[in-house]
């Protein structure tokens, strides 16, 4: 049997492209873990959400990303929901796309 997840996740870039902005909405009582991971599946990033509220916006600073494409998992204890991120260009002139995997 297949269950969606009870979290909402929602990623987007900024004006500046230094950061992205990731929005996670979850009921309250549960814990959710995100991570960032380069193309090597190293973690860059872990963080956990904490039990409280229901929602979280988070402010992920990529301004120190090489150019290539980053994993970006929220999971709970039973499903994760993956985001692409992909840098293109040199930081002068950083675009930022996100896709959902």
């Amino acid at each position: 049997r297949n269950v969606e997840p009870t979290f909402q996740t929602a990623i987007y870039p900024t004006a500046s492209a230094e950061r992205v902005r990731l929005v996670v909405v979850k009921p309250e009582g549960q814990r959710v873990f995100v991570r960032v991971i380069d193309e090597k599946g190293e973690p860059l990033l872990t963080e956990a959400l904490g039990k409280k509220g229901t929602s979280t916006h988070m402010s992920l600073n990529i301004a120190d990303l090489t150019p290539g494409t980053y994993r970006i998992e929220v999971s709970d204890a039973r499903h994760t929901r993956v985001k692409e991120l992909t840098i293109t260009a040199p930081a002068v002139e950083r675009q930022v796309a996100v896709r959902v995997l």
